[in-house]
């Protein structure tokens, strides 16, 4: 194997850092019952882990327009105290 190809194998996404805008909502994956800060870090996460998805998939999720993003189940969380 040639350094091209075993560099090509091992390329990751580059993961964008952003600054928090004012109107980001935690967003929980049903499924797991993770709750994240908001879609594009649920999103950068799941990338880190393989895990192809979009942040606008999972905000079409929530919003009803999609069933699934990266085969996950995910809602806005509006109430997050603990009982």
């Amino acid at each position: 194997m040639d350094l091209m190809s075993s560099m090509e194998n091992n390329i990751k996404p580059v993961l964008r850092r952003h600054s928090p805008p004012q109107n980001r909502k935690p967003v929980r994956c049903i499924d797991t019952g993770v709750i994240y800060d908001c879609v594009r870090d649920a999103a950068d996460i799941l990338i880190e882990n393989e895990i192809c998805v979009s942040p606008e998939d999972i905000r079409k999720v929530c919003l009803g327009r999609r069933a699934t993003a990266g085969q996950l189940r995910w809602e806005y969380v509006f109430d997050l105290t603990i009982k």
